[in-house]
């Protein structure tokens, strides 16, 4: 299990300050090369960072919340080998 508190500081780094603290696709995207620690956006194919988001936004909404990053991140994120698959 990933440590939910390093999750939520990399959450609420990305996340909107609006009315809701949200990620958007952008973002996430951001989000994603971060992770991967990319210097150069095209080495993450944006059919990658479309799947991705695709998995990660369970309700549609057109943004990720906490509790949809956090279920990702654990179930698909970094640490599990479908993250680092190529397209």
């Amino acid at each position: 299990l990933l440590d939910v508190e390093r999750l939520r500081r990399l959450f609420d780094s990305y996340a909107t300050q609006e009315t809701s603290r949200v990620i958007t696709q952008d973002r996430f995207s951001q989000v994603i090369r971060g992770i991967l620690k990319v210097s150069d956006p095209s080495d993450v194919p944006q059919s990658r960072l479309e799947r991705y988001w695709r998995e990660i936004d369970l309700d549609g909404s057109s943004t990720v919340d906490f509790e949809e990053f956090l279920i990702w991140m654990n179930d698909l994120g970094p640490q599990q080998s479908s993250f680092l698959a190529r397209d």
